[in-house]
């Protein structure tokens, strides 16, 4: 019934709709019922993704969780490469005295004491009473003589007696007055320039830097800063000092002793020759040594840890120094052959023109590394020597003693050209006389002119010839020479200087030319040259740590760590060129001034000129 309604209502609907235009529209129907759902659309999901939105805020925490378990061990890693070595800390206030120790035991028994002084007099006793009387005593002993008696008249005079005897000789008198002076003599004429002497020279300080401490063992230590080394005698690379020039040197070595023990030998040809040894116990220590040797040129001199890698703690750094040193303090003497020559050249005035040549071959001979190469010649000179004293004086002998000349020439040449020969350079033979004069040889008549022949050909070179005659003196700058001792021996008088200047030894041992300064406590150096300085300090109740300078330039450091209140020991030495008015001083570094000295402890700082050298 409804469906049919609502198909009514429907159709007048349209019947209105189409007839709007000639009817008057009328009030609206009464809605119809939904239709039926259509078809679902596709799913939204298959579009394109959106952009992404806005982040929302924070949202509230959360209550914490449980821990977890706790996991396994990791591996242990690798150790890391050590770190540098930090700076010295400040020193700790002393800390409170420990507990009593057991009691020792019981010490060696004491000197002797001395005499004590003599006592008061006591009171005087009552007199006593009178004894008895004591048997009778043995005869004494026969008194002195008695003074001699006045001298009586004198005599009628005796007769003569017999001549005495000789005397012996009475004691030599009294050493009369000094005579008056003398008038000065006449200047006498200026004598030849001498021959300038040729000394040797020999000396070296090298130190280890941080890429040469803690060295291997049971080798040279190769010390690879280089102070003074001017000759190049010491081989950085080797490690190894050369003698150069025979003689006498001192060696001296002083350790900075760090984080290991220290046991060093100075060797000598592979052969120990002194050892030292220090057991490190904290902080840094010193250890120091010296020796005096006597050495042949090519003698090698080293430095080497002895006893393991436990035994190699020499250490160095910015502010730490470890160092090495030697000088020749006098060659030895003149060689044979050297003092032969002398001794030629003191009687050459003497000898004949044959004895001369015969020399020259027997002096290069003996001055020879190979004399025996040399045989031949010396047995051609003597057998030449012969003839010409044989011939008695005849004209001949002046052929003869240049052939002399030639044969020595050749030979000294020949021993000469090695490079390695010891030997000094022969002196120039005396020349001979001259010849007789030849014949004139305008005696003949003239021939005719011959045709230019054909050149011959090259002759082969000849013997060199004798030395010619010494040139006149060359010119020369004249240096200021210096007779006497250029050094000085001070020491503190007391302990613990002012750090930030100069320390000032008050106390001379020796200081005769005033080089050193007791009121600036500085070495001025007089002349140009080279210097050795050395000091020895006690270390008591505080740390030392001193610095050599030169000119205010740090040369070296030396520290030496005291935690104990007792008396240690640290020194250092160096060699330097100054150049005249170059100043040398010890000063204290970071206020370490723990130096020492009192009546039966010393620390004393010593140098001294070595060679002199041109300004």
């Amino acid at each position: 019934m409804s469906a049919l309604l609502l198909l009514l209502i429907g159709l007048v609907s349209t019947n209105d709709m189409s007839s709007k235009d000639c009817y008057m529209s009328g009030h609206p129907g009464v809605p119809g019922d939904p239709g039926h759902n259509g078809i679902p659309g596709r799913d939204g999901r298959d579009g394109a993704k959106g952009d992404k939105g806005d982040q929302g805020p924070i949202g509230v925490c959360g209550t914490p969780g449980k821990d977890g378990k706790m996991g396994e061990k990791g591996v242990e890693g690798a150790a890391g490469i050590p770190g540098i070595k930090g700076r010295r800390g400040e020193t700790g206030e002393r800390g409170p005295p420990g507990k009593m120790g057991p009691q020792g035991l019981p010490g060696p028994l004491g000197y002797k004491g001395q005499k004590g002084e003599l006592g008061l007099p006591g009171p005087q006793g009552i007199k006593g009473d009178t004894g008895s009387e004591g048997p009778q005593g043995p005869q004494g002993l026969t008194g002195p003589q008695g003074e001699t008696g006045l001298t009586g008249p004198i005599g009628p005079t005796g007769r003569q007696g017999p001549k005495g005897e000789v005397g012996y000789p009475g004691e030599k008198g009294i050493l009369g007055l000094r005579g008056e002076k003398g008038q000065r003599g006449d200047t006498g004429e200026k004598g030849d320039k001498g021959d300038t002497p040729n000394l040797p020279k020999s000396a070296f300080t090298v130190g280890l830097t941080e890429h040469t401490k803690l060295p291997s063992a049971n080798t040279p230590i190769k010390f690879d800063k280089i102070i003074y080394n001017r000759q190049n005698h010491y081989d950085p690379s080797t490690g190894r000092f050369t003698c150069a020039a025979s003689g006498t040197y001192y060696f001296t070595y002083h350790i900075t002793v760090y984080s290991k023990n220290v046991k060093v030998a100075l060797m000598k040809n592979g052969t120990p020759v002194i050892y030292t040894m220090d057991k490190y116990q904290n902080s840094e220590d010193q250890a120091s040594g010296g020796a005096v040797l006597q050495l042949k040129a090519g003698d090698k001199v080293w430095l080497q840890v002895y006893g393991g890698e436990f035994f190699n703690g020499l250490f160095a750094d910015d502010d730490d120094d470890t160092t090495f040193s030697g000088f020749l303090l006098f060659a030895d003497t003149l060689t044979d052959c050297s003092r032969r020559a002398q001794g030629h050249m003191r009687t050459g005035t003497h000898r004949s023109a044959v004895d001369w040549g015969a020399w020259l071959i027997a002096y290069s001979r003996d001055c020879s590394p190979c004399a025996q190469t040399h045989r031949k010649r010396e047995s051609r000179g003597r057998k030449v020597k012969a003839e010409v004293k044989g011939n008695g004086g005849h004209p001949q002998e002046m052929a003869q003693v240049a052939l002399l000349y030639l044969c020595a020439l050749v030979n000294i040449i020949s021993v000469y050209s090695a490079a390695d020969n010891p030997c000094l350079a022969g002196i120039p033979g005396m020349p001979g006389s001259q010849g007789l004069p030849g014949r004139d040889g305008r005696d003949g008549a003239y021939g005719p002119k011959g045709e230019k022949g054909d050149p011959g050909p090259r002759g082969e070179r000849g013997l060199i010839g004798p030395p010619g005659k010494v040139g006149p003196p060359g010119s020369f700058i004249q240096q200021e020479q210096f007779t006497g001792v250029v050094g000085f021996h001070v020491g503190l008088k007391d302990g613990f200087p002012t750090p930030g200047s100069p320390i000032i030894f008050p106390h001379v041992w020796y200081n005769d030319q005033e080089a050193y300064s007791t009121e600036s406590g500085k070495f001025t150096a007089p002349l140009s040259g080279l210097y050795f300085f050395t000091y020895h300090i006690t270390v008591f109740k505080t740390d030392m740590w001193v610095t050599l300078r030169k000119n205010s330039n740090i040369i070296q450091y030396t520290y030496n760590s005291n935690d104990f209140s007792k008396s240690l020991h640290a020194s250092g030495s160096s060699l330097l060129k100054l150049n005249k008015g170059d100043q040398i001083w010890l000063q204290v570094h970071e206020n370490r001034n723990g130096l020492y000295a009192d009546n039966d402890d010393d620390t004393t700082f010593t140098g001294f000129l070595l060679q002199q050298l041109p300004s």
